[in-house]
């Protein structure tokens, strides 16, 4: 998958759970910027879907769970393991926007 990202990017590895359509997975999160999420999964999924995503974070508080809508924007299937694809999230303040700030302002110094 191309690098199309202009915002600031951190490797995550934890699991994700994706709800869309009225069904919920659990994919894994790639990386993840305070703007969007590259995931790997093995679900079908197909560019366009609104999603919403619950990811544990550290935070200074402590683990947090953050839950954000988004768009799925791009899909790359790949034979063995299912592909990955990449979610741009909803734009406006909330806590997880505050949330997904200081994971990535934390993790990039």
């Amino acid at each position: 998958m191309s690098d199309r990202r202009r915002q600031q990017r951190v490797q995550y590895s934890g699991k994700a759970y994706v709800t869309y359509g009225g069904k919920c997975h659990s994919d894994r999160v790639l990386d993840i910027s305070e703007h969007g999420a590259r995931i790997g999964t093995s679900s079908r999924i197909r560019a366009g879907r609104s999603v919403r995503l619950y990811i544990p974070l550290p935070s200074s508080a402590g683990w947090r769970l953050c839950f954000i809508d988004g768009t799925v924007v791009r899909r790359e299937r790949k034979i063995l393991d299912g592909g990955e694809y990449a979610v741009r999230f909803d734009a406006g303040p909330s806590p997880a926007r505050r949330l997904l700030k200081e994971f990535v302002g934390g993790k990039s110094r």
